[in-house]
């Protein structure tokens, strides 16, 4: 499964206690954060084991293990994977790159005039990959499928279309997020006056097939 975040107990809803959990599958790393007001606790389940590290400690945790992280810490978690993946290769960062020095690509389900955009390339940060798609009403990007690519798309301001993943249709304008999991058929449909204006990120779940080693 890709990470997934899950609230259980919301933020002064019980006086100064939250509670939530997280699950996903490797390779896959929850980013260096701090929480200034915060101490926390780590109650890993039957089946975990990732890398923990805080406050520059790294330790490994299973099941059943219990951490502790005071406020005001560093702290975050990978796995052997990923250390892995980025080490063979990775883009030098630090990388900023606007629309305008974007690479544009062309599929053959897109509308003649959509300008499909690339932001960073696939294989070259990980599993991640990102870009960027545009274009005027009416106009199409036809229904298509990705079997190992988990799909997010931000819309910026002005965007008005209609986003179609599997039976589920609905109508998304700037500042909307939509998720797609891997093997879902999805596509869209712009309307005379609306427009495409979105970026995209995507995830390669369990890594490209054949390059995890």
């Amino acid at each position: 499964d890709i990470t997934t975040s899950i609230m259980l107990l919301e933020h002064r809803n019980l006086g100064r206690l939250s509670m939530g959990c997280v699950r996903g599958k490797g390779p896959v790393e929850i980013g260096q954060h701090i929480h200034n007001e915060l101490a926390q606790w780590y109650f890993p389940l039957p089946g975990s084991e990732f890398i923990y590290t805080a406050g520059g400690e790294e330790v490994k945790m299973t099941g059943g293990d219990l951490s502790f992280t005071p406020t005001g810490f560093w702290h975050g978690s990978k796995v052997e994977a990923d250390k892995t993946c980025l080490k063979e290769s990775h883009l030098t960062l630090p990388r900023f790159r606007g629309v305008s020095q974007a690479w544009h690509y062309k599929e053959d389900f897109t509308g003649a005039d959509i300008q499909q955009m690339m932001l960073i390339e696939h294989r070259n940060l990980g599993r991640l990959s990102m870009g960027a798609n545009f274009g005027t009403g009416p106009n199409y990007i036809g229904q298509h499928i990705h079997n190992e690519l988990e799909q997010w798309y931000i819309m910026l301001p002005g965007a008005s279309f209609t986003y179609t993943a599997e039976d589920e249709k609905i109508h998304v304008v700037g500042g909307d997020v939509t998720y797609t999991p891997h093997g879902s058929h999805h596509g869209s449909e712009c309307a005379e006056g609306e427009k495409f204006a979105y970026v995209w990120f995507e995830l390669c779940e369990n890594g490209y097939p054949g390059e995890i080693k």
